[in-house]
């Protein structure tokens, strides 16, 4: 894991001033600070400052400012002067100007600067990533030991191109720090010593490549290996080139798509066979399929499919090498027309709708207990077509929703002041959403109430290997119940044994050295422990994404936010009553129907909206082996494997006594969408005809893991069963 951690510095703002007659004017001081990210230029990348100047949690508070397609942001001096910043490159949003939209999120960061202009590069992060990890080391000291990596090589370049913008020169030796940048992005969560190590080695076949063919540099793109001791080693390679720019495409939504072939806009220096993917650029708005129905095969670069909605799409198009370096994109165009035309709003009937929630008294701390106004008429669509509706910018702790004839208003606000709230309604034949804003006010509380999580115990099912023992025999990964208290800036938890496969049991243990702040409504709780000799701090938000009493009477949807900005959020359920955690842990093999389910959000259609489901599962013995299957079933509405595969990275069903000749206790599941009363539900089924015998008493785990980059929106399913020697699988 990258830890990236800000230092607090103290810094003299230095005043602009300007001339004039009669003994001059006074000096002007510069009221922003412009902050420049760089990999590429980066656009739509969170600027983040440390502001609290505490190492331990790092560049800790978002600004809610993004770059634009420069790669600049104007951050207030005001307010963030003398503070180290770094920047949050997003996964599939943030757009690298040279090398497209971002695959897997990454941040960098940079020291604080007396200087009006901050430039935050691969570069001024290894000075923040050498501080992190050595207090003992100043600024100036951090600052050398990567000019020194770098020029030791012979490469001509001074502080001022590497900790700049080197990509506004180009000079050759700016062309190589773009290589040596990229190249430490692509290896962003390795130490800041092997990073180092990797500067120092493509700086030295840069410069080669300079005095040799400088040519070259433009499309170089070295492949970087690690040994198991830690030996680098950079290998020369070219990336795979765009030799011209795909056509555009016009065409009339419900006409046919004519396949498009990308692999005749690429080449490769190297000779090396491609493999080809495409992105769409906005794919988040909307809650539309992310490429509109069109795909392109991996192997052959064909671009096929069936457009879904008409719009203006932008796609980029990326061919990868066998070394796994990969092309700048080309851009493909594509506009699909249609006579129909898209919602719009009623700026009469918003009008109304603001009225109403200006009349409202809402308090920080306070419970919003289901307001509903009326929204009817707020969206129309001439050709009457049926709408999907998409709420945006919901103040933190509360519920906003939307349908046709309703705003419903619920939770409990965290943080006071003014907010805008977006509302959108598609009609799933246009691109385009109608879009009206709302303006919703939250006063301060008279006195600042407690965060909604202190104070009590909560209890939440975790999968993993860790049963609070020495003993590797049974170190596979199970269900367990954890609890957790946030009481007077400590955080409690329970010391995990085998109990907890079955039982919750008391957090009355602070947890490594776990300790807590409300700042803002948000939670931030930090921990400090020992791994494999080295000591470290992790630090995350505890962000209550919304109450979840469909689940369980006072249970919240719960997100783990990392303050490390380059690992991934997790939702999880907080239960207020352990017997509900319970509920799902205790289940037996001969239990009826009405207890071997529990209810998950599942994701809808609509992007960021959920369904209330239900996911039930059983163990029973056939005539001629066992089985075990989850059913996932959402009322009324389709829900199937598509779905399930797009979230999901795998399904698990484990146990003390599961050995076959390919796995150690568990069988891996697979999904098929089946068909029932008229709708689609998915059953994830696991193999267990390799298993001879089942020991009663024994308890096993359905494990449903998500993916990376969904953890944030679907929890892990998680529920356990003990065969009892007889099955109920109705």
């Amino acid at each position: 894991m990258n830890k990236v951690s800000l230092l607090a510095a103290s810094v003299a703002i230095a005043l602009t001033g300007c001339g004039g007659s009669d003994g001059g004017s006074k000096p002007v001081e510069a009221s922003s600070i412009v902050i420049t990210a760089i990999d590429g230029y980066l656009h739509n990348a969170e600027i983040w400052v440390d502001k609290d100047g505490n190492l331990a949690n790092g560049c800790e508070f978002n600004t809610e400012i993004m770059t634009d397609k420069d790669g600049k942001a104007k951050i207030s001096k005001a307010d963030f002067a003398g503070m180290n910043v770094c920047i949050k490159a997003v996964a599939d949003k943030t757009i690298d100007e040279d090398r497209g939209l971002v695959p897997k999120s990454f941040n960098l960061a940079s020291p604080a600067s007396e200087s009006n202009n901050v430039v935050v590069n691969p570069m001024t992060n290894m000075i923040i990533e050498q501080m992190a990890h050595n207090s003992e080391l100043t600024p100036a000291t951090a600052k050398d030991e990567v000019v020194n990596a770098i020029t030791d090589t012979g490469l001509k370049v001074d502080a001022d191109m590497i900790f700049g913008d080197y990509l506004a020169s180009t000079s050759n030796e700016a062309k190589a720090l773009k290589v040596i940048g990229e190249t430490l992005v692509d290896n962003n969560d390795k130490s800041v010593e092997t990073q180092l190590a990797i500067s120092t080695e493509v700086a030295t076949e840069a410069n080669d490549i300079i005095e040799e063919s400088p040519e070259d540099l433009d499309n170089y793109a070295p492949v970087v290996e690690i040994t198991t001791q830690g030996g680098i080693t950079v290998k020369p390679n070219s990336r795979p080139v765009v030799d011209e720019s795909p056509e555009e495409v016009s065409m009339e939504l419900g006409d046919a798509w004519v396949t498009v072939d990308a692999s005749k806009l690429f080449s490769d220096a190297d000779g090396d066979t491609l493999t080809y993917t495409m992105k769409a650029l906005g794919a988040d708005k909307n809650g539309l399929d992310d490429k509109n129905g069109l795909d392109i095969v991996e192997t052959t670069g064909l671009i096929t499919g069936t457009p879904k909605v008409a719009g203006k799409f932008i796609y980029q198009i990326f061919a990868e090498d066998t070394k796994g370096s990969i092309s700048y994109p080309a851009n493909l165009n594509v506009t699909i027309e249609t006579p129909n035309t898209a919602p719009t709003h009623n700026p009469e009937a918003l009008e109304t709708i603001q009225n109403q929630l200006n009349a409202l008294t809402l308090t920080q701390g306070d419970e919003v207990n289901k307001v509903v106004i009326v929204a009817t008429g707020l969206f129309n669509d001439v050709d009457a077509d049926t709408l999907q509706y998409t709420v945006e910018n919901v103040p933190a702790g509360m519920s906003v929703t939307l349908n046709k004839d309703e705003l419903t208003l619920s939770g409990t606000p965290s943080s006071h002041g003014e907010s805008t709230i977006r509302l959108f309604a598609n009609d799933g034949v246009n691109q385009t959403s109608a879009e009206a804003d709302i303006i919703l006010t939250i006063e301060k509380a008279a006195v600042t109430p407690s965060h909604p999580l202190e104070g009590k115990t909560w209890y939440s099912l975790e999968h993993g290997s860790n049963d609070g023992n020495d003993n590797d025999e049974f170190d596979y990964s199970r269900v367990w119940c954890d609890s957790f208290k946030f009481e007077g800036g400590i955080v409690y938890g329970n010391v995990r044994s085998s109990e907890n496969r079955t039982e919750c049991t008391d957090a009355d243990t602070q947890m490594e050295n776990g300790t807590y702040k409300v700042e803002n409504g948000r939670l931030i709780a930090t921990f400090k422990f020992e791994e494999d000799g080295e000591s470290l701090t992790e630090s995350f938000e505890v962000d209550v994404a919304g109450n979840a009493d469909d689940l369980a009477q006072g249970a919240k949807t719960i997100v783990y936010r990392p303050i490390a900005l380059d690992e991934t959020a997790e939702r999880y359920t907080y239960f207020a009553d352990e017997s509900d955690a319970e509920a799902r842990i205790q289940v037996k093999s001969d239990d009826s129907y009405d207890k071997r389910f529990g209810y998950m959000y599942l994701p809808a259609e609509q992007e960021n909206t959920y369904d209330l489901g239900m996911v039930s599962f059983a163990l029973v013995e056939g005539s001629q082996s066992y089985k075990a299957y989850m059913n996932f079933d959402v009322e009324g509405k389709d829900f199937n494997c598509n779905t399930i595969n797009e979230f999901y990275r795998s399904f698990t069903f484990s146990g003390d006594d599961l050995t076959t000749p390919y796995s150690q206790h568990y069988i891996g599941g697979s999904c098929s969408t089946q068909f029932e009363n008229g709708v689609e539900y998915a059953s994830v089924y696991f193999d267990l005809s390799g298993i001879q015998n089942l020991e009663i008493g024994n308890v096993y785990s359905f494990i449903g893991k998500t993916k990376d980059e969904n953890a944030e929106y679907v929890e892990a399913v998680k529920f356990s069963i003990e065969w009892t020697g007889e099955g109920d699988n109705e």
